[in-house]
Formats: C-alpha cells, structure tokens, sequence
C-alpha cells in the first residue's frame, strides 16, 4: 500500500453509456493521441489521499519529529475508520435514502484536468448534497490523522499538499481518456437526460 494511490470511489453501473462518448472522441479526435480508460476502470472519485509515502514526505517537513511507523499506525487506524462511514453510506445508497444513485451531467461540455504534459477528458458532474456528507465524514477522519502526526493547522496542510488539495475544492468527474496535447479544444455535445447510475464506494488501497 505504501508506493499504491490510496482513493475511494463510486463505482458506476451504467457504464456502458461512456462507450458512445468514447466512440465520438475517437472520430472528432482523431489526429490526436488518445488512451481511452477501460470502461471497467471508469468511476467518480470520491476522496483521495494519494501515495501513502508522498503523504509521509509531506508531512515530515512540517513535522520532523513524525517518525514513518507512527505515520503508518496513525494512517492504517484512518483507513479503518473511514472503511465504517464507507460501509454505513453504502446501506443508504444501495436503498437511495441518500438520493444519490442517480448524478447529472453539469453541463454539455467535457472538460480537461492534469498538467499541460499530460491531460484527462473528463465528463464534470453535478455536487449532491449528500455526497458532501459523506465527504465531510471522510474529512473529519482525515483531520484527526493530521492532528495526530503533528499537523496543526489541517485546512492550510491539505490546501498545500499535493496529494490531499483535492478534497478542499473538491469537483466530481469522471475521466473519460487522457489526451497528450493541451491546445485541443473539446467537441461539445449534448447531455441532456444523461444519467450515471452509482452503484457503490469502494476503498481502493
């Protein structure tokens, strides 16, 4: 798990609705160079802490007093943690009580993340409330495995580090394929009445 991405995510029933979106790139993009993601691979991102040893590196700049087994205790008891909130969310939404089992497009295009070496397509989705609920479990969580390993001021580390800025702003996408080339401009297309069918969160360690 040390050198592994560490994320949870939802994984998507419906995924077969990316492959006509995947199609349509292939032909509008066809002079570019794309790696289209494996439909089995497709999902919305959830929470992400990134490389456990990054993280640790991190850290230790602002405390040098954090030694890298305590780290990993203090890491391990997080995870198990948020394995409970994981576990209790997926009752709710296996039974919709958390009105999230259907999410909606934000608009009718695609957007770009990543650096400019080396982009994602992704497919921006609506915020639901309740998925900020959850997120703000895992976050609680997370703050406490801060405070532990010496971390005092834990909004400002993770609005810094690299592995854990995502959860501050946080955007709900779906990469779709990774393109080379940064001046691309995207086809746009319509989503009107596109639909992602969640199917449940999973750790992935």
């Amino acid at each position: 798990m040390e050198n592994k991405r560490v994320y949870i995510k939802f994984t998507i029933k419906n995924n077969d609705i990316f492959f006509k979106i995947q199609n349509l790139l292939k032909k509008d993009l066809s002079k570019y160079e794309l790696t289209i993601l494996k439909r089995k691979d497709l999902h919305l991102t959830l929470f992400h802490y990134g490389k456990p040893k990054d993280l640790f590196e991190e850290m230790y700049k602002y405390n040098q007093e954090l030694s890298y087994t305590d780290f990993l205790l203090y890491f391990n008891q997080m995870i198990e943690n948020s394995k409970q909130i994981i576990s209790l969310s997926n009752k709710k939404v296996s039974t919709n009580i958390l009105g999230i089992s259907k999410i909606k497009p934000v608009s009718r295009m695609l957007d770009l993340f990543g650096s400019e070496d080396s982009q994602v397509i992704v497919l921006r989705l609506s915020k639901p409330r309740e998925i900020f609920k959850i997120q703000r479990l895992l976050i609680e969580e997370l703050k406490i495995f801060l405070v532990k390993c010496g971390i005092k001021h834990t909004t400002k580390f993770m609005s810094c580090s690299e592995n854990l800025k995502w959860q501050v702003k946080y955007n709900p996408h779906i990469s779709i394929a990774a393109i080379k080339r940064s001046s691309v401009k995207l086809p746009e297309y319509d989503f009107s009445g596109l639909q992602v069918l969640l199917s449940k969160i999973v750790l992935i360690d």
